[in-house]
């Protein structure tokens, strides 16, 4: 919430609430019968409500099964681009079709969602965990070209392949079978249809193809939301250069590399063979997942794509969006995304129904209950605080508006948004903090009311005699 925006060294955070999103009441109590309808609609050709197809898929021995994304297995787990005159552009269509949902599953109204996040997570046999689990596991659509013997190698894991009716086809090359095939689908955005193409992290045997796609659809971002190896296991190939690599009749040359914080921005100049131009395209890389589970905060997240979106021309092809299987993380970015521009214009999110959608499209998008509950609070903590970035050279004029006291409330916008800011601050449990409550270490906290939690200890280097390595200090990024 606090921490400095990593892509601008001259501005700094606040804690500003967003104007539009004043309406977010934290008051608990409220009825949530009234929520208005979503207008998120499912396609009537949704295969969501449909039994299992008999065609099921049994995972293949000899390609491995992504039961959790990215790791997980070891534990839980909008300004335009300038526009480069050589980028070709395709016009994006924006359909205003309403979006319904569900009689059980209404949309939340912002002002209702901090109420909403509370009692799911409260609730004594029904909450998130009974929510998430009422989504169909596994395949619900045909999916007969990923499982052609020629496209079996071309899938990371045997069980998150493409569905032929969402498929993203790749024009065939004279000469050889099946190379259309690549494991990506097609995803609707917030009243953009096929806005996002949610793709396996490429391997060393689709790199080329995994281009080609990019090319052919015109994309101008990638977004990538893994990193190359995570607790010892591959889990992306390095698919661009460090100069300038040619992956068939595509050449790729690296332009710029922003190295932030939380994520990298590479800017590419792409080239296809026979094709007299030359696209930028440029991948955003979320560094700041963990190995395991889903980030403490969502804050690091949230100006990740709200940076995708102010660099991101708005009339270029579809997003394309991968983790290593590209179903986990890569639904959570998308979920996030579409839930935030529909907020914002509607005063409303749809998260059940907009998972529900999505894997229509992809088998499995947002795989753990870990990742659905993770959503939630993020759209949470963009709705409440809004956009925090403070230019250095507004600091002086905007600090002095925020300590106007208002007469009719004896408060002031700074007061408010710190109280904000403790609303939206996770608190520590017992268990975050075991190691400090040791009673060996007792003696070593000065307020026992406030405690390092286990994650963000430093340990200290035993000498001899001493008993214990700890000491009441905690590791911050920086």
């Amino acid at each position: 919430m606090t921490r400095s925006n990593p892509s601008q060294k001259h501005q700094i955070k606040s804690t500003a609430v967003s104007a539009s999103l004043q309406g977010l009441s934290p008051k608990m109590g409220c009825d949530l019968a009234g929520s208005p309808p979503s207008t998120f609609t499912l396609p009537k050709a949704s295969t969501l409500g449909s039994s299992m197809p008999t065609n099921s898929f049994y995972p293949d021995p000899f390609v491995p099964t992504a039961v959790l994304d990215e790791g997980q297995n070891l534990g839980s787990e909008t300004s335009s681009l300038v526009q480069s005159h050589t980028h070709s552009l395709r016009k994006r269509e924006v359909v205003d079709v309403p979006y319904q949902t569900g009689q059980l599953h209404p949309a939340i109204r912002v002002a209702d969602l901090l109420q909403h996040i509370t009692q799911m997570k409260c609730a004594e046999g029904y909450g998130f965990k009974e929510e998430y689990e009422s989504f169909f596991e596994g395949q619900t659509a045909p999916w007969d070209s990923a499982k052609m013997d020629e496209n079996r190698m071309k899938n990371r894991y045997g069980n998150i392949i493409a569905y032929d009716h969402s498929r993203v086809r790749l024009q065939a090359l004279e000469g050889e079978q099946s190379s259309d095939y690549i494991n990506a689908n097609y995803v609707d955005g917030y009243h953009r249809p096929n806005h996002y193409i949610a793709t396996q992290g490429p391997m060393q045997e689709t790199v080329s193809d995994f281009w080609r796609m990019v090319w052919q659809e015109n994309t101008a971002a990638i977004v990538m939301v893994t990193n190359l190896v995570e607790v010892g296991r591959v889990k992306c190939c390095k698919y661009w250069p460090d100069d300038t690599e040619i992956y068939k009749d595509i050449k790729v040359t690296l332009i710029e590399t922003e190295l932030l914080s939380e994520y990298v921005i590479r800017t590419f100049a792409v080239e296809k063979r026979g094709a007299h131009e030359i696209r930028e395209i440029r991948q955003f890389h979320f560094t700041g997942w963990p190995d395991h589970g889903v980030p403490y905060h969502a804050t690091g997240l949230l100006g990740f794509i709200k940076r995708v979106k102010s660099k991101t021309l708005t009339n270029a092809g579809p997003m394309v969006v991968h983790c290593s299987a590209g179903a986990g993380r890569t639904g959570c970015f998308i979920v996030i995304d579409i839930m935030l521009d529909m907020a914002e214009r509607e005063g409303v999110v749809d998260i059940y129904n907009c998972v529900r959608e999505l894997r229509s499209r992809r088998v499995n998008m947002v795989q753990t209950e870990e990742q659905y509950v993770f959503i939630h609070d993020a759209i949470l903590e963009a709705c409440l605080c809004g956009d925090t970035i403070i230019p250095a050279s507004q600091l002086r004029s905007v600090y002095y508006d925020m300590n106007r006291l208002d007469p009719q409330t004896n408060s002031s916008p700074i007061k408010e948004e710190f109280r904000t800011l403790n609303m939206v601050t996770p608190t520590l449990r017992v268990e975050d903090c075991s190691i400090a409550l040791l009673p060996r270490n007792h003696e070593k906290n000065r307020c026992m009311d406030v405690l390092p939690p286990d994650r963000c200890l430093p340990f200290l280097i035993t000498i001899d005699g001493e008993s214990s390595n700890y000491i009441n200090a905690a590791l911050m990024d920086d």
